[in-house]
């Protein structure tokens, strides 16, 4: 195992031990601040993001395969951002507009509560749709990065926007308690994260010459990028249509029950994919420069995947309400979820 590897490991865990220290030592607090039916919208906002890697339509993946590849020189990788840039823009507009137009219909459906005026969920979906958009351009630029192996660099920024959306978001919900500040901060620190990952991913690539718009790049890659679709529609399947039929058939309030269920849940997921993050663009490398040891390194990133999800699976399996409620403190939580 490389030193590459294992730096880039280290920083995606770092990463996750961050998003894992943001999810369960702060939600509680957002849920002192907007309620049960107000953390059912914040819910349903992280469905939507989950939801996004359809929308991105397996270019992300693309662009990180692509950029991990040495058969591939500067100026390729330089006209394939360039070009690739341009579909997410167009992809980005229409999302927004789509989640926009549609914000009644999508309320009508998914976000049921007594305690919410509807107009009111009506302006958090289009205040959705504007964090949603900038949030998939930010995907194409920390796909980049991740590629080129600057994976300290990806969860360093990562890190700083959980930061701000998790942390400082409490400030201001200290003063103006209300979904609305929220998504007002989410907006504000996505918009900043995203020009500072698109900064760092064009200044890494010392782009000397005119970027030129090659569609070619983009339809040779087009098999892959469809294959990585498939994956997201199944994978977002899989899960988020629970919390999207539990919003359109229970209320927000079960909603938001539900989700924190779910995070407990997720524990497993968040612990194994700091790996497969740092595992891939190097197994991408040793396959293209015909590295005869691929076989060898793939094994054992399944064997420490295994033992790794095997033992968080198991411990959230038989200490589930003692877990629950040292994350909570609230017994009634605790028996909902």
């Amino acid at each position: 195992m490389t030193n590459k590897v294992v730096k880039n490991t280290v920083a995606n865990i770092v990463s996750k031990v961050w998003a894992v220290i943001s999810l369960y030592l702060f939600v509680p607090i957002w849920i002192s601040y907007v309620g049960v039916d107000g953390y059912g919208i914040i819910a349903f906002y992280t469905v939507l993001m989950v939801l996004l890697h359809f929308a991105d339509a397996g270019l992300s993946a693309m662009l990180t395969r692509e950029f991990a590849r040495e058969d591939r020189n500067e100026e390729y990788k330089s006209d394939l951002l360039y070009t690739t840039e341009r579909f997410y823009y167009i992809i980005a507009f229409f999302l927004f507009v789509f989640l926009f137009v549609f914000s009644e219909w999508i309320v009508d459906f998914f976000l049921k509560s007594p305690n919410i005026p509807k107009q009111d969920l009506i302006y958090d979906m289009r205040l959705m749709s504007v964090i949603v958009a900038f949030n998939f351009l930010y995907m194409l630029y920390n796909g980049g990065l991740i590629g080129k192996q600057m994976m300290v660099l990806s969860n360093a920024i990562s890190i700083s926007y959980s930061f701000s959306r998790s942390v400082i978001v409490i400030v201001f919900l200290y003063f103006w308690p209300s979904v609305e500040t929220f998504l007002y901060w989410q907006l504000v620190s996505i918009i900043v994260t995203l020009f500072i990952a698109r900064y760092s991913l064009i200044h890494s690539m010392n782009i000397n010459s005119e970027c030129h718009y090659r569609l070619d790049y983009v339809k040779n890659q087009l098999g892959f990028s469809l294959g990585m679709m498939m994956m997201a529609i199944i994978s977002a399947l899989n899960s988020q249509m629970d919390k999207l039929v539990t919003g359109h058939v229970l209320s927000l309030e079960s909603l938001g029950y539900y989700s924190l269920a779910s995070s407990i849940g997720s524990a497993v997921l968040i612990m194994v994919q700091p790996l497969g993050s740092a595992f891939y663009p190097e197994l991408t490398r040793r396959l293209s420069s015909k590295d005869s040891n691929y076989k060898d390194f793939f094994l054992i990133f399944t064997y420490i995947v295994s033992m790794l999800s095997s033992i968080v699976g198991f411990l959230l399996l038989f200490n589930i309400n003692d877990i629950t409620y040292l994350w909570t403190h609230d017994w009634n939580i605790v028996n909902r979820v």
